[in-house]
């Protein structure tokens, strides 16, 4: 089945054809191309520029770049990995198993303290976070346990 456009300007008069060749042609490439071509199923996209405040992860081992807003992340039972840095005041949880906050700082550039309900507060520039259930933190000198 043929559309047909009529475009009437002036003197001047075009015809589209608006047929389903295009189709039969994109449909003939995927058929022989389909493993290689991305089609964005099972897949999630972010716009160029969004900000992401918060964010639930998984069972899996899940590695967090923080970004400079506040945040409340909560990685759930992998062993997972948390880099702060980026600016904000965050709360984190990580859940279950071993989880490590990576600052790409010195140890004597931040301050941490133990606070009550298994709480670390954590203070650098310019940054600061509420830490749960974090074993490790991860310092460009060193590396420290949790108790």
């Amino acid at each position: 089945m043929n559309h047909s456009l009529l475009i009437i300007t002036h003197i001047v008069i075009a015809l589209v054809e608006l047929t389903t060749s295009f189709d039969k042609f994109i449909d003939g490439v995927y058929s022989q191309q389909s493993s290689s071509i991305y089609t964005g199923t099972k897949n999630l996209g972010i716009a160029y520029g969004t900000i992401i405040e918060n964010l639930i992860g998984g069972s899996a081992a899940d590695t967090v770049n923080d970004n400079k807003v506040d945040n409340d992340i909560k990685t759930g039972s992998g062993n997972d990995t948390i880099v702060l840095g980026a600016g904000g005041y965050d709360t984190i949880d990580g859940g279950a198993g071993t989880d490590i906050v990576s600052l790409a700082l010195t140890k004597s550039q931040v301050t941490y303290e133990a606070g009550s309900n298994g709480l670390i507060r954590l203070v650098g520039t310019p940054f600061a976070a509420d830490l749960y259930n974090i074993e490790k933190l991860t310092f460009t000198d060193q590396t420290v346990t949790l108790a």
